[in-house]
């Protein structure tokens, strides 16, 4: 008998390890399952893509916090096909009126917590639920942010361009790493998110050129580099933590 049982396990052993052959995962599969239950395995599911190098520990940091607290305001037990319109509003006035999220905060909100409850629909574990007409990402469109601030009576600066003699300036008084940022920004449009995940590998310092492809899609981008640019970089390089950063991880380190 324990050889008979000991073979019937064997060959669902690979079942087993995927975590489908199990009474938990079957139950909650033919019934709701619940918030809690779907957080889980959808943070597992993207922890893993950060392992795969797929997902930046960015992007994950940000499922993590957003999915947490809807989850921790709609409470774990919930079922996930339970919710309804109603709910989703709610949210919505508690990250306007509770949160003072922004417009561009609140996109990226409503965009994380759609993916989140896709994740579910698309494993079959649940259908995805309707969240009405107040669960709509804002415009972020420049028009859409302009018309906003007018309504409550903020300064647009959004077309204001910085100028040259500003630009001296900041260099001027900019610590070398910040005179490295401030260069790359303006000579290759590099934006926060960029200059962060920037490393040396992406650099020919010697030919004056940035290899740089987008995060997401992978679209190469190519820049080449002024003098002033070169010369704030070989400085960067030069600093403390760079020289034991490459020294550890060689070109593939950070550059700021």
């Amino acid at each position: 008998v324990r050889k008979r049982g000991y073979t019937k396990t064997k060959g669902r052993r690979d079942a087993i390890r995927a975590g489908i052959d199990n009474v938990r995962v079957e139950t909650l599969a033919a019934s709701d399952i619940c918030l809690g239950e779907l957080m889980a395995r959808f943070l597992m599911f993207k922890r893993g893509k950060v392992t795969s190098g797929e997902l930046s520990l960015a992007t994950l940091d940000g499922y993590l916090r957003e999915v947490r607290a809807f989850v921790a305001f709609q409470k774990p037990g919930t079922p996930a096909t339970g919710l309804r319109p109603e709910h989703f509003s709610a949210y919505m006035r508690h990250m306007v009126e509770t949160r003072h999220l922004g417009r561009f905060a609140r996109k990226r909100v409503v965009t994380y917590l759609n993916t989140f409850l896709r994740y579910g629909e698309k494993n079959g574990w649940m259908a995805m639920p309707n969240p009405g007409v107040d669960w709509v990402a804002p415009a972020t469109d420049p028009d859409s942010m302009r018309l906003a601030r007018a309504r409550a009576g903020v300064a647009d600066h959004s077309d204001r361009i910085v100028t040259g003699a500003e630009i001296d300036k900041l260099l001027a008084r900019a610590q070398p790493a910040f005179r490295a940022i401030i260069l790359l920004g303006v000579n290759c449009g590099l934006g926060p998110a960029d200059l962060g995940r920037l490393r040396w590998n992406m650099i020919e310092l010697d030919k004056r050129r940035l290899r740089f492809p987008r995060p997401k899609t992978g679209v190469l981008r190519v820049g080449f580099l002024r003098k002033k640019t070169v010369e704030a970089l070989r400085r960067v390089r030069t600093l403390r933590h760079n020289r034991r950063a490459l020294a550890r991880a060689v070109e593939s380190s950070l550059v700021v």
